[in-house]
């Protein structure tokens, strides 16, 4: 038998399911500060309209794609795009791969 040792597991403050529920976000995400960042999947059309109403309420948004399983150099890259963003929220718009990507940044 394998043993674990100590770890932790860090969740977001809040994830919103179900119909009706994504209008919501714009104004719950700007109330966390006026920078962030939105990370995607592949498409960034299915994330255009979060940024726009972001944009729109003041917010200086980095949208920030993940495509695919990140590796290790995607993930370092990122970093540092995230890094020049300097962020005080992160967001992830789609499934499992992009937060995976938004828990990383996590201060």
């Amino acid at each position: 038998m394998l043993a674990a040792g100590p770890f932790s597991i860090a969740l977001p403050g809040q994830i919103l399911f179900g119909r009706g529920q994504a209008a919501q976000a714009p104004a719950l995400i700007a109330a966390l500060g006026d920078r962030g960042l939105i990370v995607h999947g592949a498409d960034p059309s299915r994330a255009e309209w979060l940024l726009t109403a972001l944009r729109a309420q003041g917010v200086c948004v980095t949208a920030l794609p993940c495509a695919v399983e990140p590796t290790l150099p995607m993930l370092t890259e990122a970093l540092a795009t995230a890094r020049r963003a300097d962020p005080l929220w992160v967001a992830a718009l789609a499934g499992v791969r992009q937060s995976t990507w938004a828990r990383r940044w996590r201060r």
